[in-house]
């Protein structure tokens, strides 16, 4: 099913991303040692006193709302893993934590992947809408549901930090 949600790149050196908590509306991804993704809600904006303390720290660092460049699906059911090897040669298992974050090959497209207790998102660069669509449908896997939100898909406040 597709996903919407809010992605927020922070660009900084690791000792700002490692002292800026951005709330419990965001997971947090560690994506590099100078980079971290903040996933939320669709709706979901950066707290201006957030980004000031990001800004305070380091001046140059980047806060940036990236959704627009990044689409996603949301794979859930007992076939989740054998539709994502479909799609995919990297493997998965399920992550010891509320979440875990691979980086990697699905559908010949640069992807994330956010493995849940009982789902996988799947964020792809957004021009590939179409293409990641229709290849899910040529492995058998049609969209029944709605879109899902990213707060409905993740719900642990206490394990938000991947990377």
């Amino acid at each position: 099913m597709p996903l919407r949600f809010t992605l927020i790149q922070l660009a900084a050196a690791p000792a700002t991303i490692d002292a800026v908590d951005p709330g419990a509306d965001w997971t947090v991804l560690g994506v590099a040692e100078d980079e971290a993704l903040w996933l939320g809600a669709p709706d979901a904006g950066v707290d201006p006193a957030v980004e000031r303390a990001v800004l305070e720290l380091e001046p140059g660092a980047c806060v940036c709302d990236v959704t627009d460049g990044w689409s996603g699906v949301l794979l859930r059911g007992p076939r989740r893993h054998e539709i994502f090897a479909a799609i995919s040669p990297l493997r998965i298992a399920e992550p010891a934590s509320a979440v875990a974050l691979l980086q990697g090959d699905v559908l010949g497209l640069p992807a994330k992947i956010v493995v849940l207790p009982d789902a996988i998102a799947v964020l792809y660069p957004a021009t590939a809408e179409w293409y990641v669509r229709e290849s899910l449908r040529d492995v058998g896997v049609a969209s029944r549901a709605g879109p899902a939100d990213w707060n409905a898909a993740f719900t642990a406040s206490d394990e938000r930090l991947v990377g």
